[in-house]
């Protein structure tokens, strides 16, 4: 007979005993515990039983890869220390061993708990053998005590022993065999093995807590020869229910919480993981169809947790199945996934691929396109209390800037927002520009703006074509960029995608067209459903269904997006979360509302690509809720890096920067030694003086672009101011 084991490393909360033990398939098994360690193991007659008892009972999780106990640790060849065998019953109905287990944790001892089936056979020859001691017993006792003088002795002697613990034991022990009997011989020959050198300390223990109907030393000089042995050794058979008392775990078993799974939906040619039954269990896949993806997905979980593996595993099947995308992610880790599929990696402030964000691609209306910008903006630009003011200056600037062009130059773009500042929240006086409060920090709020405008691929008039790189995809790497910026890029880059949406027909709501994909959402909206930038998406949620468009969002925390857009998005994948947020997470899904608590609690705690997921399925009666399963995310394989792709067709624009040469003359004379200063888009670049030949040089300017140079007099009214062109020679004559 051979011998197969593992260790125990969890079971569930609410284990079945009962089932636990059908797991075994009427074969030997044996619980080994190590009072020291705290380890439990499992050792079982073929291993087949390890296979089942891990499959059927959820929750109950095996290393067979442990090392098994040496015979040497567990002293089971030691003459000092004889293994001490003994059989016992629990007539008490109590689970000795839980206590066992918590009274002598540390002890050097180790305690196995023997169960071998037995046949119908063997427990009939048990069950006449209690039968006998029992009618056996009567008749003595009532022998004895029949000539007494008091005629009615005997029977209460035989009360007496009706009424003994004996009596009682040996009865249940009868019951036990009857309930075997009728289960058609479903029982185990039970006993129990201590060894080690504490193990008289706990055996003494076991015997107060039980009926020991036989006890001895078994020889044996390790675990495997134990195992052996005990197979062929008599015990008390019991019926499962019994013998279910004497199985107890130490609570170094980790316990698992389960929880109730909706049924899972079949069909869908998009994996979104692995089915989690009861949420522990890995069964078969969940599918949803592509389509389902229209309906909005949000992500979230912290850091860690594998948010980003389950949006690489999405987005990557959209690829494979044809649809467009466009990933926005403020780290680089997208960028192998977009090279394995031959998607454009644009890296922002890394590859000097010029971009003109304020212009509007052919077949997209001007007025949305502006409108949508103005309000992302000023939600980017992180205005405040002035959001609603700098909107308004944005949109009266627009209006005018797109009036006669789709692709105005982004550097008079800023000049044409200044002066709507100016129009709105300025008085203009003599020698200068008085702004209110609200014009002050509205052309602070600009700065980001500004420091974008330096950059040269950023400031160019004619920049890469957005829709040709969105018609084969592309990853938006914003890992060079600050963290002040980042919104402000998300801004920008994501009115671009909408707008390129905005082409599409709405006929889509049968395929996925494009999925856009946005890491750290958060960063482009905000927590609240005042802002327009919230009110703009959950619209374009609604939108998007028909014209063929999945959003995917994902942030760390479920409260990092407005709980009005978490509505709207009906695929949702619930990674672990703080314990702060956990109960709102849980408010998102659809469990039943008796297990809200506990799946609050496993929010709590999920490993590592596990999450709570709610989908949709499709049918040919539409599309409808499939409630709320926990699933295994895949693992997305990783691949080498590679450099950003550099054939991607930009304009014809110079990058580097070039320098501005001034010549300033006065009544044909130069102007020597004078006090001079350049600015470009509100910001001042240089500050120094003409030499004896009115000459003066400004490095590192951009080719094209307006820069205003002020000539400075003695007196402030005297200041003179004039647009000179960056990158070029330029003359100024002062009348």
């Amino acid at each position: 007979m051979g011998m197969n084991f593992a260790k125990i490393i969890a079971i569930p909360d609410d284990l079945d005993y009962g089932l636990l033990i059908e797991s075994m398939l009427n074969r030997q098994f044996m619980l080994m515990m190590s009072l020291k360690s705290g380890e439990l193991f499992l050792a079982t007659e073929t291993g087949e039983q390890l296979n089942t008892v891990a499959d059927s009972v959820v929750g109950f999780e095996l290393d067979i890869n442990a090392a098994l106990v040496k015979a040497s640790d567990a002293d089971l060849g030691s003459d000092s220390v004889k293994p001490k065998y003994c059989v016992v019953f629990n007539a008490n109905r109590e689970r000795i061993f839980d206590n066992v287990y918590k009274l002598f944790a540390g002890k050097d001892c180790y305690i196995f708990l023997s169960f071998v089936p037995a046949d119908k056979a063997y427990v009939e020859r048990t069950k006449n053998r209690i039968e006998s001691r029992i009618s056996g017993k009567q008749v003595r006792v009532t022998k004895s005590l029949k000539d007494s003088l008091f005629g009615s002795l005997s029977s209460v002697q035989h009360d007496i022993y009706n009424d003994s613990d004996e009596k009682k034991a040996l009865t249940l022990l009868l019951d036990s065999m009857n309930r075997s009997l009728m289960e058609n011989g479903a029982a185990y020959r039970t006993s129990v093995v201590v060894c080690g050198r504490d193990s008289q300390l706990v055996y003494t223990y076991i015997k107060s807590k039980s009926l020991v109907l036989e006890e001895n030393s078994v020889d044996a000089s390790d675990v495997e020869t134990l195992f052996r042995n005990l197979g062929i050794k008599d015990a008390l058979p019991l019926d499962l229910h019994n013998m279910s008392l004497l199985i107890s775990f130490p609570e170094s078993v980790k316990r698992i919480s389960l929880v109730g799974n909706s049924v899972v939906q079949r069909g869908g040619d998009v994996v979104l993981g692995t089915y989690l039954e009861s949420g522990v269990k890995e069964r078969d896949a969940v599918n949803v169809d592509a389509d389902t993806l229209n309906l909005g997905c949000l992500i979230t979980g912290l850091p860690g947790a594998g948010k980003t593996f389950a949006a690489m595993n999405i987005v990557s099947q959209a690829i494979e199945r044809g649809s467009k995308i466009a990933v926005v992610s403020p780290t680089d880790e997208w960028n192998m996934l977009a090279h394995k599929h031959g998607i454009n990696v644009i890296s922002l402030y890394k590859s000097k691929i010029p971009i003109n964000f304020f212009s509007c691609d052919s077949g997209i209306s001007t007025d949305r396109f502006y409108e949508n910008l103005a309000a992302m903006l000023s939600v980017a630009c992180d205005a405040g209390p002035y959001t609603k003011s700098l909107e308004k200056v944005l949109l009266s600037a627009f209006q005018k800037l797109y009036a006669n062009t789709r692709s105005p130059d982004p550097v008079e773009a800023y000049y044409e927002i200044e002066n709507a500042i100016v129009a709105q929240h300025a008085k203009k006086t003599n020698v200068s520009i008085e702004y209110t409060k609200h014009g002050e920090n509205i052309k602070a709020a600009l700065e980001s703006m500004r420091l974008m405008l330096m950059r040269p691929e950023f400031a160019a008039t004619e920049g890469i074509n957005f829709k040709e790189l969105l018609e084969k995809g592309a990853v938006f790497d914003l890992s060079s960029v600050s963290n002040k910026m980042k919104p402000f890029f998300y801004a920008l880059i994501l009115n671009k995608v909408y707008g390129f949406v905005d082409s599409f027909d709405t006929n889509g709501d049968s395929e996925l067209r494009l999925l856009i994909c946005i890491e750290e959402a958060q960063l482009a909206l905000r927590d609240s459903s005042e802002f327009a930038v919230n009110e703009d998406l959950k619209q374009r949620i609604q939108d998007f269904r028909k014209k063929g468009v999945g959003l995917l969002l994902v942030t760390h925390n479920v409260t990092d997006i407005d709980r009005s857009i978490r509505r709207l998005c009906q695929t949702k994948l619930y990674f672990r979360q703080s314990s702060d947020v956990a109960k709102y997470a849980a408010d998102d899904l659809t469990f039943n509302e008796s297990e809200k608590e506990k799946v609050t609690d496993m929010l709590k705690s999920l490993g590592h690509r596990i999450c709570a997921a709610n989908y949709v399925c499709s049918s040919g009666k539409g599309k409808s809720p499939a409630g709320s399963v926990f699933i295994k995310v895949p693992e997305i394989e990783r691949h080498e890096a590679m450099s950003n792709y550099e054939n991607i067709e930009a304009a014809d624009t110079p990058l580097q920067k070039y320098t501005t040469y001034l010549n300033i003359s006065e009544n044909g004379k130069p102007k020597a030694n004078n006090r001079i200063e350049l600015h470009y888009v509100g910001e001042k670049i240089y500050s120094g003086t003409t030499d004896s030949f009115g000459n003066a040089a400004v490095e590192n300017t951009i080719r094209g672009k307006r820069y205003i140079l002020f000539v400075l007099g003695d007196r402030k009214k005297d200041m003179r101011k004039f647009d000179v062109i960056g990158g070029e020679r330029n003359k100024i004559s002062l009348l």
